[in-house]
């Protein structure tokens, strides 16, 4: 026994045009959320992790490489700020997977070390993670997000036991 694959009929094989362009679309919009994934997981996620493990004592960095993060870190979000200058969303129209990962990762920056003044020099993507912040389905995983005003990175850290 087995299986044959035969071709469908003709009638289904042909589409409109309309419905082939949406195809088309969708498949195009699914590789530029693929393409804000990658960006996230290779241009946001390991510098904050390098920043925010050091912040938190999790595991220490050396200056270069906290520097370097933090290079790196801006100049993700000024990509992004950039991306965002005329659109509400990164793909399309309306929030994706893209939108929901990066969101995470700036809003958890949002937190803890990007302040006002930060803030202040990428207001699209302020504006976005803002939006995105307030968004009941947001709200209901994270509760109410408050951003820091200032930067825990700037305030002085006490020698706690394990660094004396």
């Amino acid at each position: 026994f087995f299986l044959m694959i035969r071709r469908p009929p003709r009638s289904t094989q042909s589409r409109s045009s309309a419905a082939s362009d949406v195809y088309k679309r969708q498949i195009y919009d699914l590789g530029l959320i693929d393409q804000w994934l990658d960006f996230a997981i290779s241009e946001v996620e390991p510098n904050l992790k390098v920043i925010l493990d050091d912040l938190f004592g999790w595991e220490r960095a050396t200056r270069d490489a906290k520097n370097k993060a933090y290079e790196a870190l801006n100049k993700a979000f000024n990509v992004l700020d950039a991306q965002l200058a005329h659109r509400k969303a990164l793909v399309g129209e309306t929030a994706s997977l893209a939108d929901v990962v990066l969101g995470s990762y700036v809003i958890q920056a949002y937190r803890t070390i990007i302040d006002e003044a930060g803030r202040a020099k990428l207001p699209n993507l302020s504006g976005w993670v803002y939006q995105l912040a307030t968004n009941e389905n947001f709200t209901r995983h994270l509760g109410n997000v408050k951003f820091c005003q200032r930067s825990l990175a700037e305030i002085p850290r006490g020698k706690s036991k394990g660094n004396q």
